[in-house]
């Protein structure tokens, strides 16, 4: 009777779950969108990094939570392999059906109950790829200045166990700021430049990099906008020879007249690129580990 019971009431649960997912994929196509790398992996280890040792309640498995987490990273570059670098509907399903495939449920209470495990955790998976933003809680270092001076930069690992500094160079390298960004929600810090103002650092080239991106293509000031008509917001005229700015991005390759919505990634990359060395990326400074 208990089973009866068991089985009945995670059935109507399990419907109910299922209608998100449906409202999710309606329109039957498999729809792709852009998800930067760093966010991809924050998201994949939050979600997958100790799929044996959470479920172990309810199932069995003879891997361990470090090759589960390898077999999702796999099949998620699998995925973007196939899609030109993009993250698709059936994509993320088939990642959460590897998180799971070598899950077996203990006994026959727990099979709808690891079932609906799986769909609650595919779309947490999928929610997490579109609306997660990196800040100071997901930062893997501890910034701030040494002795006072915003030329001499260290970054102290938050798991107590080494760390670095940057000294001299420009801006843009201290603070793995490739677009030199006031400020940004992905930001670890902001650090006070004195008499510069104020410039978010991060923890890593690649968030910095995708700060800029997020900036160009979210920020409602930049929407239908060409980077020649972004240009002068993203790089005012009172902090930048802003008509050079764009003279220097048509130099370096970029459509200046094509819409910011319509670059490919091959073109994303290039508008980064000028951007980055516009902004004086400068690795001539001095990095020493501890």
């Amino acid at each position: 009777m208990k089973s009866f019971w068991s089985f009945f009431v995670a059935s109507i649960v399990c419907l109910w779950c299922l209608l998100p997912c449906v409202a999710l994929c309606e329109g039957g196509d498999d729809r792709l969108i852009y998800v930067e790398p760093e966010v991809a992996r924050i998201v994949i280890e939050r979600n997958f990094a100790n799929m044996v040792s959470e479920y172990s309640s309810i199932s069995i498995s003879e891997l361990d939570d470090v090759t589960v987490l390898k077999n999702v990273i796999d099949a998620y570059n699998d995925m973007l392999s196939k899609t030109g670098g993009f993250v698709s509907i059936s994509g993320v399903n088939h990642v959460c059906d590897v998180a799971f495939q070598d899950l077996k449920p203990k006994d026959f209470d727990t099979i709808l109950m690891l079932q609906l495990k799986r769909k609650l955790k595919c779309l947490d998976f999928a929610k997490g790829l579109v609306t997660t933003e990196i800040g100071e809680k997901d930062c893997e270092y501890s910034i701030k200045k040494v002795d006072g001076s915003q030329m001499h930069i260290e970054y102290t690992s938050k798991s107590g166990i080494g760390g670095f500094t940057r000294r001299g160079g420009s801006i843009a390298w201290r603070f793995f700021n490739p677009g030199a960004l006031r400020d940004s929600p992905y930001k670890c810090v902001l650090i006070d430049t004195k008499p510069g103002g104020k410039y978010a650092a991060f923890d890593s080239y690649e968030k910095g990099r995708f700060a800029i991106r997020f900036l160009l293509e979210n920020a409602k000031k930049y929407q239908n906008k060409t980077p020649r008509e972004a240009i002068p917001l993203y790089a005012p005229s009172f902090e930048n020879n802003t008509p050079k700015y764009i003279r220097d991005l048509e130099k370096l390759g970029v459509d200046v007249d094509k819409k910011l919505s319509e670059l490919d990634e091959y073109e994303w990359g290039e508008f980064l690129n000028a951007i980055e060395q516009i902004e004086g990326w400068n690795e001539q400074g001095e990095m020493r580990n501890f």
